[in-house]
């Protein structure tokens, strides 16, 4: 009983916090928006080769950053309701790396996918883009240029009746230390990282039905796993 009223105080305070955090966001964003608007008027009226143009250029560009931020704050304290469909999980997965090809080619990442191509599981298919796109990146930012090794690969387990879908590095890992903190908001290794990603791609996969855990090592690498308890495997045919 006593687990139960921390739990539901424990939601209560979030639910709250969730509120704060749009509110604020929305109040900043307005605003920012206008403030946007007037830069963009006078990048117009000034000549390119001048240095106004060049601060200009610079704080348009922090601009953008805060959207960004405020944009995933939005997320993570109002996530959208998903729309539960069969997706081809294979599909998602190879549109991500299309994406983040230009990332992959610079870097010199030998990115191996093993997922049937029939693999199809329930969930919200722009959603579950954004969740494998935000563990897909995190990889390619783990591993050191030339030697980085990415493999994404599917796990049945036959007792659980569930699939997960595994995305693995062979970079640094991740201290002990740090173990406890990677799905809480704002916690960050990163220079320009804002801390957001993981815990919204968390609740995000809690909104669709799923898991999203991790393991790691330090010095060894990290996998990042995706457990939906819904998919099939249809049969696909390969021509050519």
């Amino acid at each position: 009983n006593v687990k139960l009223v921390k739990e539901a105080q424990k939601d209560e305070s979030l639910k709250m916090l969730g509120l704060f955090t749009t509110g604020v966001a929305h109040e900043i964003r307005n605003p920012l928006t206008s403030i946007k608007g007037f830069i963009q008027l006078l990048n117009k009226r000034v000549p390119d080769e001048s240095d106004n143009k060049r601060l200009i250029n610079l704080s348009m560009r922090e601009i953008e950053r805060l959207e960004s931020l405020i944009k995933d704050l939005i997320t993570y304290a109002k996530p959208s309701k998903p729309n539960i469909e069969w997706v081809n999980a294979r599909k998602i997965c190879e549109d991500v790396i299309q994406v983040l090809s230009q990332r992959i080619s610079q870097k010199k990442v030998n990115l191996n996918i093993d997922l049937p191509y029939g693999l199809y599981v329930t969930g919200d298919r722009k959603q579950l883009f954004q969740i494998f796109f935000n563990l897909i990146l995190n990889a390619i930012q783990a591993v050191k240029p030339e030697t980085g090794e990415i493999k994404i690969y599917a796990d049945i387990d036959r007792e659980r009746d569930s699939i997960r879908i595994v995305i693995e590095d062979n970079g640094i890992g991740i201290p002990s230390e740090d173990l406890n903190k990677v799905f809480t908001p704002f916690f960050t290794t990163k220079d320009k990282g804002v801390g957001l990603g993981l815990s919204i791609s968390r609740r995000i996969m809690e909104d669709n039905e799923g898991k999203l855990t991790f393991e790691s090592k330090y010095g060894e690498g990290t996998k990042f796993i995706v457990e939906l308890s819904k998919y099939k495997i249809e049969e696909v045919k390969i021509y050519g």
